[in-house]
């Protein structure tokens, strides 16, 4: 061991509490990346057996490959940041220490040799625990997305009857090497920029301490209104801060950065749980028993591709199947089944004979009447626009069917709006080309639903997939495409879960990840905080000796901690509730899910942000005061 890795070794050791809070903020950086291409080689053994061995070299990889290296720059960028600033401050802190040694005939490559020695001895630590904690953090996350995965194909089997999807754990060598070269780039990287700093500052302005902070009376000039506002004591707090604009900026960037992640999570969060109420949140049926046909591709006689329904229900069948439902008793229903958008401007759609004959009633036409459903309800930038596009006269109208182009004409006899229809007619149309709905007395449709509400769930559900069995008999033995349609009992909350397993997997991920990169961020405000501290011991001494109270000092620190996460918070909340609604602007184009200002999400982090700084700058003063005192 040659005497500059000495020399950072037992600096190392004598700074044991900062030493210990970079160490800290390389292992988590470490953690992230190793558990980010660990993921990224679990994912990809997954893709592969799923699509196929060429699967690597497609798409499917690069939706995996993409998102990695965003969160990894992500990641390096904040531990750069942090990072850097650990070391900086521990050549602030040796200052004078550099320039003896430089008078004695050190040059400067030994002096920043010293700080890269740190850095080394401390990543040979920090990368080997980061990689194994990345590992860890890796394998939990691979099972947590397993029991939803597992989840989910319990639910698909009763739903589309076929669905196998797992994430096996991969430890992958060329994973876990490129995450620790990247964690050890960005820690020499981080030691590069203040060892060349520290080698630059002359022996004799070292020797003073001078060179860390040069600053002209115009910089660190403070508002009169600080004055006013927070006495003698916030005027310092102020003129500490710009003067020391560097030890802080670490602290800032880091609480900006978790700032913005968390807002932004919290509204995203927000508008998929808005999307679901918008779903599901009309409709009281707690049990949906469905049949759907499947529409499989075929060539037309002019060569050109086109779809058809492959086994239509008919209305006739759908009422002996209502009738064989209802015989569970206490149960209420609602059948509906439609065409799927047959027709170019129309949808067609049945309703079970009760059902059917309340609507004709609210029309004030006779059973078996056609009924126009006038609305048209449409998605306009996040709120939902409803208009009559058809002036009804009782005329006929004719529908295009999309296949052929077949014009089909149907007499309208009686109209429903918008606010006469039932929840279960959800009043949001499919498509912007569906521009109203047709009920029909009778027809052939490619889908039937039917929506209970049973007194006793399960054993309706149990009772429904023996009616299903006895009209489709081994309807659950084959592949959906191979018998040409599906048979489903399930219950609605069922399928919510289903909706949400994508939503709760990628808020586990986001929210962890958002947390994790926050204690990279907290190392550099834990670290900074101390550090400035020990490094102004001299000057609370100063301020005791002309008058100054404990009391004073103490509140001359909180301020300072007060205007550094003021100062974080006027930078990240504004950027981070531009971006949440600049993400929201594509989901509410393609949903009606008004935008929402996430004002509890913003609160959480104002009180966080000012807690964590408050109480670090509280904890790391403790007994320093004290002893500048005597």
């Amino acid at each position: 061991m040659n005497f500059t890795m000495k020399l950072a070794y037992s600096q190392l050791i004598v700074n044991r509490r900062r030493s210990t809070w970079t160490l800290l903020g390389i292992v988590l950086s470490t953690a992230l990346i190793a558990a980010v291409c660990s993921l990224v080689a679990s994912g990809s053994s997954a893709v592969v057996t799923l699509a196929g061995d060429q699967a690597q070299h497609g798409m499917l990889f690069v939706m995996l490959l993409f998102p990695a290296v965003i969160v990894s720059a992500i990641i390096i960028a904040m531990s750069v940041v942090v990072i850097s600033n650990s070391f900086r401050a521990s050549a602030a802190e040796r200052t004078a220490q550099f320039g003896i040694l430089k008078s004695t005939g050190a040059t400067k490559r030994q002096i920043s040799a010293t700080v890269i020695y740190e850095s080394v001895l401390l990543s040979a630590v920090g990368i080997p625990v980061g990689a194994v904690l990345g590992l860890i953090l890796a394998y939990v996350g691979v099972a947590v997305a397993n029991t939803h995965l597992q989840e989910l194909e319990s639910l698909a089997h009763v739903m589309i009857q076929e669905l196998t999807v797992q994430v096996n754990f991969v430890v992958s060598l060329p994973a876990v090497l490129v995450s620790a070269v990247m964690s050890f780039g960005t820690v020499l990287y981080s030691a590069y920029r203040p060892a060349r700093r520290a080698a630059r500052i002359p022996a004799i302005d070292s020797i003073r301490g001078a060179g860390e902070v040069q600053v002209s009376a115009k910089q660190v000039r403070t508002s009169a209104v600080v004055g006013k506002l927070f006495g003698f004591e916030g005027v310092l707090a102020a003129k500490s801060l710009k003067r020391s604009r560097r030890n802080f900026r670490a602290s800032v960037v880091a609480l900006t950065i978790a700032v913005i992640l968390f807002v932004v999570a919290n509204g995203v969060m927000g508008a998929v749980g808005r999307l679901e109420d918008m779903m599901f949140g009309m409709v009281d049926a707690t049990v949906i028993v469905d049949y759907t046909s499947a529409m499989p591709w075929y060539r037309d006689e002019y060569g050109e591709w086109s779809r058809y329904i492959a086994k239509p229900l008919d209305s006739k069948l759908a009422s002996e199947i209502t009738e064989r439902l209802t015989e569970f008793g206490g149960v209420e229903l609602f059948a509906v089944g439609g065409d799927m958008q047959t027709y170019t401007d129309a949808s067609l759609i049945v309703l079970d004979t009760e059902n059917y004959a309340r609507l004709a009633e609210k029309a004030g036409v006779p059973p078996g009447s056609n009924i126009l459903l006038n609305h048209y309800a449409i998605n306009d930038r996040g709120r939902v626009v409803i208009t009559e596009p058809v002036v009804f006269e009782g005329q006929t109208v004719q529908l295009v069917r999309r296949r052929d182009g077949d014009i089909r004409e149907i007499e309208l006899h009686g109209v429903l709006t918008a606010d006469e229809l039932p929840p279960e007619l959800f009043p949001v149309n499919p498509a912007a080309s569906v521009r109203y709905t047709i009920v029909i007395p009778y027809g052939e449709m490619r889908g039937f639903s039917w929506m209970a509400t049973p007194g006793d769930k399960y054993g309706f559900m149990e009772h429904a997939r023996l009616v299903m069995e006895e009209f489709f008999p081994g309807h659950d033995e084959g592949l959906y495409m191979e018998q040409g349609f599906s048979v489903s009992v399930f219950g609605t909350d069922d399928f919510i879960r289903v909706m949400n397993l994508g939503i709760s997997v990628a808020g586990v991920f986001v929210f962890s990840f958002t947390m994790l990169l926050a204690l990279i961020g907290l190392t550099s405000v834990v670290g900074t905080i101390s550090a400035n501290v020990r490094l102004r011991e001299r000057e609370f001494a100063v301020l005791q000796s002309i008058g100054m109270t404990r009391g004073g000092l103490r509140r001359m620190l909180d301020l300072e901690s007060v205007m550094c996460s003021a100062r974080s918070l006027g930078f990240g909340l504004p950027v981070a509730v531009l971006l949440g609604y600049l993400i929201h602007m594509p989901i509410r184009e393609m949903f009606p899910v008004p935008y929402q200002f996430p004002w509890q999400a913003v609160l959480q982090c104002v009180v966080g942000v000012f807690a964590i700084t408050w109480l670090t700058m509280r904890l790391s003063v403790r007994g320093k005061i004290k002893s500048s005192a005597g």
